[in-house]
């Protein structure tokens, strides 16, 4: 059986925040396409100066009033499929981690801009940045 074409019709708004942990607070409803939302991370990562740093959760709390979600682990795969083309070395998890797999040469870009270090972790409360 062919499952009928998605229509604008036949769409549905994209509900984030439902289960057990999202029941403290309300219901989220997406504001933006996933591919907006995926040009949005793009477009902020970009927007970020060298010799500093963001979060994966901070690019989300950015982005949370305008697109309706607010997911560090979304940005975080994002990131790895997309980010190629953009300064991805500038994004880190929330101890400054840097990206899994290419810890090696984002050390050495980091480095070469003069972010700041704590042993083999971007020292985030110096060299965070926010839009």
């Amino acid at each position: 059986m062919r499952r009928a074409p998605v229509t604008a019709s036949r769409t549905w708004p994209i509900v984030l925040g439902w289960g057990a942990r999202a029941a403290s607070r309300s219901h989220i409803v997406a504001r933006v396409t996933p591919q907006e939302y995926v040009e949005e991370v793009l477009s902020l990562v970009e927007r970020i100066p060298a010799g500093r740093v963001m979060t994966y959760g901070a690019v989300a709390d950015a982005l949370a009033d305008v697109s309706g979600r607010n997911s560090a682990r979304q940005v975080g795969n994002i990131m790895a499929r997309h980010g190629g083309g953009v300064p991805w070395h500038r994004v880190v998890n929330s101890a400054g981690r840097m990206p899994p797999g290419h810890e090696q040469e984002a050390r050495q870009r980091l480095l070469s801009e003069g972010v700041p270090l704590k042993g083999e972790r971007v020292d985030v409360s110096r060299a965070l940045w926010g839009p």
